[in-house]
């Protein structure tokens, strides 16, 4: 059997740590740890920087270890400005703004919102078509608009210009 090298035994403990670490950060921002777990993340850090400084000798290992410690920055990253913004008292990545009840009558109507965008090349010109396109589009039973094609200049209904 082969024998388990210092460096494959603290990279399987790092893996493991900062998984225990990501457990631990999720259950403190779920308010089921009184603290953050600074222990933890010492210890982590502490390997981390152990092999940042220590020439890796081969491809396969400078790579297991950059992915390793690249996850553990953005984590890093992650939990300060969870930190951050429980301190200030504003929600921040762990904690999701409550949504609106559906039936509180907010004041927001279904018609305030864009339903069409149309370019018109000459508004003088095409005017009249501008005010049939907006009589047609707000009556309820309205569903097919007459498009023009910018390249041609032809109508998609009919092959025109109308």
């Amino acid at each position: 059997m082969r024998e388990i090298s210092e460096f494959e035994r603290d990279i399987r403990m790092l893996e493991a740590e900062l998984r225990k670490l990501e457990r631990d950060y999720n259950m403190f921002f779920a308010g089921r740890l009184p603290k953050p777990p600074w222990d933890e993340r010492k210890r982590v850090e502490l390997l981390v920087r152990k092999y940042d400084r220590a020439p890796l000798t081969s491809f396969a290992e400078r790579f297991r270890f950059q992915t390793l410690q690249s996850r553990y920055a953005a984590f890093v990253d992650l939990w300060d400005r969870g930190l951050r913004a429980k301190e200030e008292g504003r929600p921040g990545p762990f904690l999701k703004p409550a949504r609106p009840e559906k039936g509180a009558g907010d004041g927001a109507k279904p018609a305030d919102r864009v339903v069409h965008v149309a370019t018109v090349a000459d508004p003088i010109k095409e005017s009249g078509r501008s005010r049939s396109f907006t009589s047609a589009s707000s009556t309820p039973g309205a569903r097919r608009v007459k498009r023009r094609s910018r390249s041609t200049g032809s109508c998609s209904s009919c092959g025109r210009r109308c």
